[in-house]
């Protein structure tokens, strides 16, 4: 991003010389017709939307869904600046409250010279790169107000009053602090979210809590760390000429070293080696509980081998009642029960052939045949009724 911008910045002054001046002067100045002839060849998806071609819609396409912006050409424009703003509710750095783009550096010093196209370019690119956050808010903003006031952005007074001289560079240090003090409201914003909300349960002993304390913290630092927000803008760089920004492109040492001086790397590099610490100091912790987890891993194998031969004892133990209950099933009773009643049937042929043979007195013979033949009817009631009950044949 660094090295973009300062190519963009070599392209913007080397642009303002060849048209004979730099933002703020009038020489090089755009007619009104150049100025709308440069936007359609910049930003060919723009769409007049009145018949006298001052009202435009820009439509463009991110990873968040569709959106547009509206650009309203005054009648003096463009000796007076376009007004630029977003056609839905949404959040950007470039965007203030009003929804009016005001972002770009050459809307903020507007300058006749100032090329619409390629604004309205830039405007598309920084909007696909990142993109505006929908918002929740009531109405959306009515009526344009071009006489927008710096002093109800909150910044002191001493930077609205720069604003109001028309100090470039004092525009520029405000943009920064209105940037910086969003940022502000919104880390302290999520500091206080973060002391409301009660912690999670832990299903952990309080010893073991304890001994993880350290742990927790470190990784409660790491997660926490705040990452500065990335600027859009590079005040260093206005102090370099064009021909100093080359040799910082070109050689490496120099680039690293003006690099070096920007305030956002310092922080980034004092976050990376935070984060680097904290990392160490998690991993350290996690090896020095090595012989716990060693032991607590052997526990477990021990009792993984008992369960293993538990469920090997059980498994024959249904097997043995399975085999058990088999033998008292309604079919298995049947079956008995037809064999019973069958071998008392031929019981008491037997006895009548023997009866017959004369083998057998009378008697003997009707005590036993009496005998047998009431087994038999016992049997067949028995096996009668199991079968009526259960359905069985």
């Amino acid at each position: 991003g660094f090295r973009r911008t300062i190519m963009f910045r070599r392209k913007q002054v080397t642009s303002h010389i060849v048209r004979g001046g730099y933002p703020g002067q009038a020489g090089g100045a755009l007619s009104r017709a150049n100025q709308v002839a440069s936007l359609q060849r910049s930003v060919p998806e723009a769409k007049v939307v009145s018949p006298n071609g001052n009202v435009w819609d820009v439509p463009v396409s991110t990873r968040f869904g569709s959106l547009a912006f509206r650009i309203i050409l005054p009648p003096q424009f463009p000796m007076q600046p376009p007004d630029i703003r977003l056609m839905v509710q949404a959040t950007h750095v470039w965007v203030d409250p009003q929804l009016r783009i005001l972002g770009h550096p050459q809307l903020r010093q507007w300058s006749p010279s100032a090329n619409l196209g390629t604004i309205v370019r830039d405007i598309v690119t920084e909007f696909k790169a990142r993109p505006p956050q929908p918002k929740q808010l009531s109405p959306a903003v009515g009526v344009p107000n071009n006489n927008h006031s710096p002093a109800s952005s909150g910044l002191p007074s001493h930077v609205n009053n720069q604003i109001h001289s028309g100090s470039a560079a004092a525009q520029q240090a405000a943009a920064h602090a209105a940037q910086a003090a969003a940022m502000h409201q919104a880390a302290h914003a999520h500091e206080r979210k973060d002391q409301h909300q009660p912690p999670p349960p832990s299903s952990s002993p309080p010893s073991q809590q304890h001994q993880h304390g350290d742990n927790g913290n470190n990784l409660k630092q790491v997660q926490h760390a705040a990452v500065p927000p990335v600027p859009h803008e590079f005040p260093i760089l206005d102090t370099f000429s064009t021909y100093q920004l080359e040799e910082i492109l070109e050689n490496s040492d120099k680039y690293q070293e003006v690099l070096e001086q920007i305030s956002v790397v310092k922080s980034q590099t004092a976050l990376r080696d935070q984060l680097y610490d904290g990392i160490e100091d998690i991993a350290k912790s996690n090896l020095g509980k090595q012989e716990q987890v060693l032991e607590e891993t052997s526990k477990v194998k021990e009792l993984r081998d008992e369960l293993e031969v538990n469920t090997q004892k059980l498994n024959e133990l249904l097997a043995r009642q399975r085999a058990v209950m088999g033998k008292f099933s309604a079919a298995n009773l049947l079956k008995l029960l037809s064999e019973a009643a069958d071998q008392a049937d031929n019981k008491c042929r037997d006895l009548r052939e023997q009866y017959d043979d004369e083998e057998l007195d009378h008697a003997a013979y009707c005590k036993q045949y009496i005998k047998q033949r009431t087994k038999y009817h016992l049997y067949a009631a028995k096996k009668e009724r199991l079968q009526e009950e259960y359905g069985l044949h």
